[in-house]
């Protein structure tokens, strides 16, 4: 096992969605000191704590819990999702999300939630109590995790939230290209309006690179493209900014990453950007997805932060 090491700092990776932030936290878990969770803010403001707990509990009541407790058994969410196909509360879908590409069991998120609202049973979820459940959550990763020391958390595009939930966070930001932004959107048909989407990345590209700009915020932004097309010389700029042993993370991340093993539909895209077989079709889908129209519309609105990030 190799030596713990105590880091003065944390590590948050953000970006806009579709952009690779989840695969980026992928593969910082697979560096022998670095723990990532996943999205652990859960949406639970505005929900009475009682009723999202309660739910929780009815819905993993009638399953063995040590087969629930192995999170690396696909057994385990194949059960989980069957039983969520009737249960409407966000919640709970939410709690699949984070349990399998953080590497954490549904009685640990239980635990976390039950511990923030240990003293506040009988009324509506706040913002502290999300921040509460974060950082346990982030504790019980670190538990789970023999050897590492340096706590890492993957969220949207909010700097205040780690600020908050981790120590001193050093932030590995990621930004992708409109038009693949847009593309994805459209693909999954999240949206399918150009004009509203490069309104959308101009807003966060805007937030980014306010973020990179200041001095406020420890920064290592990153290209989606350049991760995907050539990760070595990334990697090891990121572990001289995140001041962590000389590492070749990527190498064997499928054997090393706690949440690569638990993301079973997530796992032949990692393995497939190992592989390379990545580069040109991630990189160039928006070439097919989004018309040429839409392709002026989207540089048009955001010219000027597309060149600020050396997008042509």
């Amino acid at each position: 096992m190799s030596q713990r090491i105590e880091y003065p700092h944390t590590v948050a990776v953000t970006g806009m969605a579709r952009s690779g932030t989840t695969m980026m936290a992928t593969l910082l878990d697979a560096h022998p000191d670095i723990a990532m969770c996943y999205d652990v803010m859960p949406p639970i403001v505005e929900t009475p704590l009682p009723e999202v707990i309660r739910e929780f509990e009815e819905t993993i009541a009638g399953f063995d819990r040590t087969a629930l407790e192995d999170v690396n058994a696909k057994e385990t969410y194949d059960v989980l999702r069957e039983a969520l196909k009737a249960t409407p509360l966000k919640s709970v879908h939410w709690a699949v999300t984070v349990c399998r590409a953080s590497g954490l069991s549904v009685y640990d998120l239980l635990d976390a939630l039950k511990d923030a609202a240990e003293d506040s049973m009988e009324r509506i979820a706040t913002n502290d109590d999300r921040l509460s459940v974060g950082r346990r959550l982030i504790e019980l990763k670190l538990a789970r995790s023999p050897g590492k020391s340096l706590p890492g958390l993957k969220f949207v595009m909010d700097p205040e939230v780690p600020q908050r939930v981790l120590h001193r966070p050093k932030f590995v930001i990621i930004i992708r290209d409109p038009r693949g932004f847009a593309s994805s959107h459209m693909r999954l048909k999240w949206e399918t309006d150009a004009s509203r989407l490069a309104k959308r990345w101009n807003s966060l590209s805007g937030r980014i690179r306010h973020m990179i700009t200041s001095d406020v915020y420890d920064t290592y932004c990153l290209r989606f493209e350049d991760i995907i097309t050539d990760p070595v010389p990334i990697v090891a700029d990121l572990n001289r900014f995140l001041g962590v042993r000389e590492d070749d993370f990527v190498t064997d991340f499928s054997t090393r990453s706690s949440v690569f093993k638990v993301r079973d539909a997530f796992n032949s895209s990692m393995q497939k950007f190992w592989d390379g077989e990545l580069s040109s079709s991630r990189i160039d889908a928006w070439k097919d997805i989004v018309s040429r129209r839409e392709q002026r519309t989207i540089v048009e609105s955001c010219a000027d932060n597309m060149e600020f990030f050396g997008y042509r």
